[in-house]
């Protein structure tokens, strides 16, 4: 869980990083810090949500596969797959929750005059 909550940490503050110019604009235009903030953390949130569902149809597709591999729990494991789902939204929340504060501190005028 900490790889996970280290790939997203650095994959969002890279794509806060990206859209520095974005953020810059939009708060020149009068968005306040938490708009942008709820912005980037729920874009993170989503790309996470969207990961989940597609790796959760992968597990149900090969479950047949995974009943083999596993050992002392079903392939299809009500609670082994709410527990895990909820486990990696949490860990998303918190990697999303440095980028996003990093990217509602943006000053305007300086990530206006970057290039």
């Amino acid at each position: 869980m900490a790889l996970v909550v280290q790939g997203l940490y650095g994959l969002l503050a890279y794509l806060a990083s990206t859209r520095r110019r974005e953020v810059g604009v939009r708060m020149a235009l009068g968005a306040t810090a938490l708009a942008i903030a709820l912005r980037v953390g729920g874009q993170g949130l989503a790309a996470t949500v969207a990961g989940a569902l597609v790796g959760l149809g992968a597990a149900l597709a090969l479950r047949r596969v995974l009943g083999t591999l596993l050992y002392g729990v079903a392939a299809v494991d009500g609670w082994a797959i709410a527990g895990s789902f909820a486990l990696l939204l949490i860990a998303a929340f918190v990697a999303s929750f440095a980028p996003a504060l990093r990217a509602a501190r943006v000053d305007p005028m300086v990530a206006l005059r970057e290039e």
